[in-house]
């Protein structure tokens, strides 16, 4: 950092000097100052490049810098005087910066590498844990216990034959003896399995076959339900679900995900569900609804013509069925009987 203390320094000294001079120049008895020729008092064309002097590229104030370092650069950076000043304290300012970055960036490098080595450290103290304590009574440190593992694993990979034998020999234990057992463990295992399996085929069966009646019961009522849930209808007679055939494929993998989500559905919410998700099916279904709604106002309309026509004709001659001579007809139940109704009683 010499180089930006020689800066400040000489910016500190061209400071003084300006404040010294302009203090002297206030402290005369006011006399003008006398002004400078320039080449346009001359009589000469005034020189752009003296008027304007190029400037270099000027330097900005760093994002990260707080509100009161910009300011006080751009101060100092914007009067001529001290831009050279301001632009070597700069050249270090920046340099400093970078090493900054470059020593934090090998930091935060030798950050991770000492995380990773922690971390297999303390990996490597959890595999031979539950070892220490038998290392401990063989006499050797948990490290030679690995380093003589690894070294047994290499030597059976090298001579598998010998390094058996040696440990056989090592752990007490003869391997003819131990060869001629082996068949005779093997007949008495498989002849414990075939006596097991004997006994429990009987019971295999009976409960195969009670699993297989439960699982055609469920199907079975599950094809009745899917049966009358399509064949239902409404008040009008109508079919209540027209759409069943054309989302029968949508319900089922409704359903299905909905029992894998453990919240199972009824066939009526499948069906609203996937006649909504099917733009054909839900456009065929408002225009269905559409036609029914006009429907119901015609007959609406109808109905209260007709009521109307009897109203009017009630006022007139009166009807001979209506003198209380004979009992009139039975209220109509619907809209086309109460029309055929008026028509008869109009002479058609």
């Amino acid at each position: 950092m010499g180089g930006f203390d020689e800066a400040f320094e000489a910016a500190q000294a061209e400071l003084s000097g300006s404040a010294v001079e302009t203090s002297s120049a206030g402290a005369g008895e006011g006399a003008a100052q006398e002004p400078v020729a320039t080449p346009a008092d001359k009589g000469g064309a005034p020189d752009a490049a003296a008027a304007a002097p190029a400037s270099p590229a000027e330097l900005k104030a760093h994002e990260h810098w707080s509100k009161e370092a910009k300011e006080a650069w751009a101060a100092a950076y914007g009067n001529p005087e001290h831009r050279k000043y301001a632009e070597a304290w700069r050249k270090e300012h920046d340099n400093f910066e970078k090493r900054y970055s470059e020593r934090q960036s090998q930091y935060d490098r030798l950050h991770q590498e000492h995380q990773q080595a922690r971390g297999f450290l303390e990996q490597f103290h959890a595999a031979i844990a539950p070892y220490a304590q038998e290392y401990q009574r063989a006499g050797m440190s948990p490290i030679a216990g690995v380093q003589r593992a690894l070294a047994w694993e290499a030597y059976i990979r090298e001579n598998p034959q010998q390094a058996i034998l040696q440990l056989a020999q090592q752990a007490g234990v003869d391997l003819a003896q131990a060869q001629a057992e082996i068949p005779y463990e093997q007949q008495q295992q498989a002849a414990i399995q075939q006596l097991v399996a004997q006994q429990l085929q009987p019971l295999q069966g009976f409960v195969q076959q009670q699993v297989q009646m439960q699982q055609q019961a469920v199907m079975n009522s599950t094809l009745n339900e899917i049966q009358s849930f399509k064949a239902a209808i409404d008040d009008a007679g109508n079919p209540k679900y027209p759409f069943f055939d054309d989302v029968v494929g949508e319900m089922q993998g409704i359903v299905d995900l909905a029992n894998a989500r453990g919240q199972p559905i009824t066939l009526e919410q499948a069906y609203k569900t996937a006649t909504r998700l099917s733009e054909s099916v839900w456009a065929k279904q408002q225009e269905q609804e559409k036609a029914r709604a006009e429907e119901q106002a015609k007959k609406d309309a109808e109905l209260r013509r007709v009521e109307a026509l009897k109203a009017r004709n009630a006022g007139g001659a009166r009807s001979p069925v209506g003198n209380g001579a004979t009992p009139g007809p039975d209220r109509p139940k619907t809209a086309m009987d109460a029309v055929r109704m008026a028509e008869k009683e109009l002479g058609g």
